[in-house]
């Protein structure tokens, strides 16, 4: 599993702190969000990919894990784990750490769909991106799930006919 991107380790604000002085609930998901726009440019969708195609990817499903606290002040470090991928959708997991070697404090694990805005329905993403997608997801299977159960997605259409 690898860090995505190398250097994403946001501080954690102080006026992020909750009344009993960790960072609420919804904080942790701003956190899981603000990687997306370096996971689109690696997939290579960068930042004005909605702007110049009107696609963008929406959330089918999505699981949250909360394990520890973080408190403001905090760097933390994003984990991505691909566990698979098909021509208009990536099914991922997102950790954070402290540290490189530290537990895991939360993780979101999610299954997203490339969507033209327009037509508001699923479309395939690029090939060049669902390519990528692929390797990435066949990399990361060589490697053990970072995280307790995962979803229970039915996720390519020879699967849903089981």
């Amino acid at each position: 599993m690898s860090f995505w991107p190398e250097d994403f380790a946001p501080k954690i604000p102080a006026a992020w702190a909750g009344p009993n002085g960790f960072i609420p609930r919804v904080r942790y998901l701003e956190l899981f969000e603000a990687v997306l726009e370096p996971f689109g440019r690696a997939l290579g969708l960068p930042p004005d990919y909605m702007a110049r195609t009107n696609c963008s990817t929406f959330a089918l499903e999505s699981h949250v894990v909360y394990l520890d606290d973080a408190r403001p002040g905090e760097r933390l470090l994003c984990r991505f784990h691909f566990a698979d991928a098909d021509a208009k959708r990536v099914h991922y997991l997102q950790t954070l750490h402290r540290a490189a070697d530290g537990p895991v404090l939360a993780a979101y694990e999610c299954l997203c769909m490339h969507v033209d805005l327009g037509l508001r329905r699923g479309v395939p993403f690029p090939d060049a991106a669902a390519a990528r997608a692929r390797r990435i997801a066949e990399a990361h299977g060589r490697q053990p799930w970072p995280l307790g159960p995962r979803l229970v997605i039915r996720f390519h259409a020879e699967d849903a006919a089981a």
